[in-house]
């Protein structure tokens, strides 16, 4: 399915941005640099987590409402739904 080929590429891209960005941070001098890097670390891991459950919902297929598709997408902002 080309649909979870995808997910599954774009999984495995953010895991490697993740790791090399891990990698580099205690490296870096500049504290705003760090700072940047670190935001994107944790937007990657947000990504991460929305994709992850994305690909969960494709394998379920025919069997997924559309509240488990607002779920993936909006699930875990604050104070959204309560």
């Amino acid at each position: 399915d080309v649909q979870m080929a995808l997910v599954a590429r774009h999984i495995a891209m953010e895991e490697r941005v993740i790791a090399r960005l891990e990698e580099m941070i205690p490296g870096v001098e500049s504290e705003k640099v760090s700072f940047i890097l670190n935001a994107i670390i944790e937007d990657e891991r947000h990504h991460h987590k929305v994709l992850k459950r994305v690909e969960e919902l494709l394998v379920k297929g025919e069997t997924v409402t559309e509240e488990d598709w607002w779920d993936a997408a909006l699930g875990d902002v604050p104070g959204l739904w309560g």
